[in-house]
């Protein structure tokens, strides 16, 4: 095993190069709003240096778990008016 580089996407990027691979799949984890600006995003960063295609799968309970936050979040600023 060998490092290919100091960062995620450019290791992902030049391993799928280097292994001439036709598709790059990748998971979306469901970060968003300020953690994704403090931690960054490897997908996007993937989405946006590869000259692969990438497949980027969002897993159903990222979905799920969003659409609970907000309506809890809906219920409590229902009970402040």
């Amino acid at each position: 095993m060998s490092v290919v580089s100091d960062t995620p996407w450019e290791a992902i990027v030049n391993v799928a190069e280097d292994n001439n691979c036709d598709l790059i799949f990748m998971s979306k984890h469901g970060r968003g709003g300020l953690s994704s600006l403090l931690l960054g995003s490897e997908t996007y960063r993937v989405l946006t240096h590869s000259s692969i295609p990438v497949l980027v799968y969002r897993p159903p309970e990222v979905d799920a778990s969003r659409r609970k936050a907000k309506e809890k979040a809906r219920e409590k600023d229902r009970k402040k008016a």
